[in-house]
């Protein structure tokens, strides 16, 4: 799986959740994720039925085990950290 794929259904989920337990219905809940997506992350692309499809990969009918993912905001040495992997990557895979 690309990580962008990953990264992305982790954000719709932590938005979705947090509808969720805001006492929001399902229906609303995916609405409300669709905006927080759009919003704060306007490169991704995503609708109310890409919502849908990573709810039911990610998280199926009757399944006993889910995925969950928490927003959290981190400080700049952590923003600084997680910036850095990437670069340290493609210098390691460029040798």
């Amino acid at each position: 799986m690309e990580c962008t794929r990953f990264v992305r259904a982790g954000i719709v989920m932590a938005a979705y959740d947090e509808a969720r337990q805001n006492d929001q219905k399902h229906s609303v809940a995916v609405r409300q994720a669709v905006e927080f997506v759009k919003q704060n992350y306007p490169e991704l692309r995503i609708s109310e039925t890409a919502v849908r499809r990573i709810l039911a990969e990610w998280r199926p009918r009757n399944s006993g085990t889910i995925l969950r993912f928490e927003r959290s905001t981190m400080t700049e040495e952590e923003v600084a950290k997680y910036r850095s992997v990437p670069e340290q990557q493609q210098l390691s895979s460029s040798r």
